[in-house]
């Protein structure tokens, strides 16, 4: 369902995309695969940006960064938090961002000070 969805958003069918990226997330659940529905998520979260539904991207957004930094997969927290703020900015929300752009500088420096713990 993730590839249906991601070929209909290539063809800009967000809507159907949509739909296909929300049937994949909720299988991905059913069967724990988190790692799975973290990316679905944030995939769905490109799509709903796509029709300007940006509150419902942020909560997409959100879900996926929260599954993804419980894996330690920092690149797809990198990735879901970027789009995060995307959707933010276009809700001209500064109090977000800001908050945002320092739990990523947080989330930054964590291997700079665990190394100096060692």
């Amino acid at each position: 369902m993730t590839g249906l969805g991601a070929a209909l958003r290539q063809v800009r069918r967000f809507n159907d995309a949509i739909t296909a990226y929300t049937q994949a997330a909720d299988i991905f659940r059913e069967l724990d695969d988190r790692h799975g529905e973290g990316a679905t998520l944030n995939n769905l979260g490109n799509g709903l940006q796509h029709v300007r539904r940006f509150n419902d991207a942020i909560t997409a957004h959100t879900q996926a960064a929260s599954i993804y930094r419980k894996f330690g997969d920092r690149h797809g927290e990198g990735t879901a938090l970027n789009n995060l703020g995307i959707a933010q900015r276009e809700l001209r929300r500064s109090r977000g961002l800001l908050a945002l752009w320092r739990r990523i500088t947080r989330r930054r420096d964590e291997p700079a000070r665990e190394r100096i713990r060692l």
